[in-house]
């Protein structure tokens, strides 16, 4: 997983307000005309994760502006309670893969 989401869609969404790649005046208007926001903003990646078996390789950016480094760690640690010890996490500190 590159820059997976491990949080609610609708906190990525926030997270992108803040860090200026959405501008909070149009977001109601995006949530209601581009169906693409409006699945993000209703998306709980936790739902998939949870059910996932094999390895996985989790690889984020901590200059990451469009999803929170932190949901690496989100992601690691639902996998590992779920019984899934074969999970690796790097976190890259000068790495944003969008820029």
């Amino acid at each position: 997983m590159l820059s997976a989401v491990g949080s609610k869609g609708s906190d990525v969404i926030k997270f992108q307000v803040v860090n200026g790649l959405i501008d909070e005046g149009d977001l109601e208007r995006l949530l209601r005309k581009d169906p693409n926001m409006r699945f993000l903003n209703d998306f709980d990646p936790m739902e998939t994760i949870r059910d996932i078996r094999q390895p996985v390789l989790i690889i984020s950016g901590a200059r990451d502006r469009r999803v929170p480094a932190s949901d690496a760690l989100v992601i690691a640690n639902e996998s590992r309670k779920k019984g899934n010890e074969n999970v690796s996490v790097h976190v890259l500190p000068e790495y944003n893969p969008f820029y």
